[in-house]
């Protein structure tokens, strides 16, 4: 199974997702992606590499296949 954490954002937040390529840049396995959804808006896209480490991370966020926050991401 693919445990690469995939991260999306919305054009209009580009340089957020510009800030975290720099930080996660040396586990991204590309350039962030510019997707057009079905309603001709766009978003950007990173992806990581499979490493042990971010396992908790993909455990943490998704569950049975599904995206979830947790209530507790606040803490």
């Amino acid at each position: 199974m693919d445990k690469g954490l995939q991260y999306n954002q919305g054009f209009v937040h580009l340089n957020h997702i510009l800030h975290i390529f720099f930080i996660l840049s040396p586990i991204l396995t590309h350039l962030p992606s510019l997707v057009q959804r079905r309603d001709l808006s766009f978003y950007l896209h990173l992806h990581t590499q499979c490493l042990a480490f971010l396992i908790p991370k993909y455990d943490l966020f998704i569950v049975n296949g599904k995206k979830k926050i947790p209530d507790t991401i606040g803490q």
